[in-house]
This record gives C-alpha cells, structure tokens and sequence, in this order.
C-alpha cells in the first residue's frame, strides 16, 4: 500500500512540474505556471520593491538587470529539482528490494535521490542499476525528460535574450531619433564652439556622452 501511495505522489508531483514547464515555454499566456509565479512572488518582486523605494537610478537599474536574466534560469533550476525529488519518491519502495543492484548495503531515500538526479542529468554513474524491466522503462524516461528540459531550457533562455536585446535597441534608436528631432544641431555648435566665450568643446563632448550615458540606460 505504502509502496502504491509512493509511487502515485511521485507521478503527481511530475506531472505538476512538467505541466508547469509547459505553460511556462510553449504558452503565451502563462495559464498554469505556479512554481514561476511563486518564484516572482517571493524573489522578484521583494528585490523589484526594495530597489525602487532606497535606491538610486543607475544602482536600481544596475541590480535589477544583473538579477532579472538570473530569474528565469533559477526558476528552471527548482522545477528540475523537484521533477528529480517526484521520480526519487517513484523509485524509492522499491529501491530496498531486488528490483535494484545496489553495490552497498544501505538502501535509504537518498539513494533513490541520487539516482533519479544522476538519471536526470545523464551522467548515470552505475552504483544504482534498475534490474526489473519497468524501472529500466522509467529511468529511461526520466533521462529523456531531463535532457528534453535542458535543451528547452537552453533554447528558450536564447530566444528571450535574442528579443531582448532586440527590444533594447528598439528602444534605443526611438529615444535617439526623438533626442535628434528635437535638437537644433547647428545652434548647438554655434553655442558650444563660439568665440564669444561659449563654453567650448570640452562642454560639448561631455553633453554627448551624457547623453549617451541616458540611452544606455534605457
């Protein structure tokens, strides 16, 4: 019975992360994602909160973009750790059993723990063999799902950084586009380089990378 109780939790808790990861990657409107909501409820918008209210633009800006892209991957990061924790229960009643070869005597849920996190990242290390066909199944399984996950993972980290990026340079040339249209560029030199006594040339290049500074910020 135990055994039977172990096995459908750990189905369960698999099946809840992959849907997660699902609704996370391939859906744009992110219907079921509560391990990532949970996630930017309690890091990111703590972090968000506390950097708008005590700190500085360029800091709050320099944080912000340093933890944000660091979000995302740590979201994955618990997801694959709990799908390694839902196949460990699945293996673990019948880890004490002749179901695995098990090369010391101890058989403890860490064992279980250890192979289901050795399966998932496919390096499988041969200390733990499944000997009942089933398991052999269900190991196969686990290490096709973990490497489908990396891959996505990869995969999906590279195609928002792409659009980022692609976004922020968007950004840039509309704010240097209105920044120009509005400058009159030759009272600009006439006030910076007369030889009225106008502030001068060192006055000039330190406005334009001001100005370059603000867009960078953006």
């Amino acid at each position: 019975m135990a055994e039977g109780l172990f096995a459908v939790l750990g189905v369960l808790i698999i099946l809840f992360v992959f849907r997660d990861i699902y609704s996370t990657t391939l859906q744009l409107d992110n219907s079921f994602s509560p391990i990532t909501e949970i996630i930017t409820n309690v890091v990111w918008n703590p972090i968000r909160s506390f950097a708008v209210k005590h700190m500085k633009k360029k800091h709050r800006h320099t944080l912000l973009s340093f933890l944000g892209p660091l979000l995302l991957p740590f979201a994955f990061f618990v997801c694959v750790l709990i799908l390694v924790i839902g196949f460990a229960l699945v293996y673990f009643p019948w880890i004490h059993t002749d179901n695995f070869e098990v090369e010391y005597m101890v058989r403890r849920f860490t064992d279980a723990l250890h192979l289901s996190t050795t399966t998932a990242m496919t390096t499988g290390y041969g200390d733990i063999v499944p000997t009942s066909p089933w398991l052999r199944i269900v190991c196969f399984i686990e290490a096709f799902i973990g490497f489908s996950i990396i891959s996505l993972v990869v995969a999906y980290i590279m195609t928002l950084y792409t659009a980022l990026q692609s976004r922020r340079i968007i950004t840039q040339n509309y704010h240097l586009h209105s920044h120009l249209k509005a400058l009159d560029v030759g009272k600009l030199l006439l006030h910076y380089l007369s030889e009225d006594g106008g502030p001068g040339i060192d006055e000039l290049v330190s406005l334009l990378r001001k100005g370059q500074e603000n867009l960078n910020e953006v």
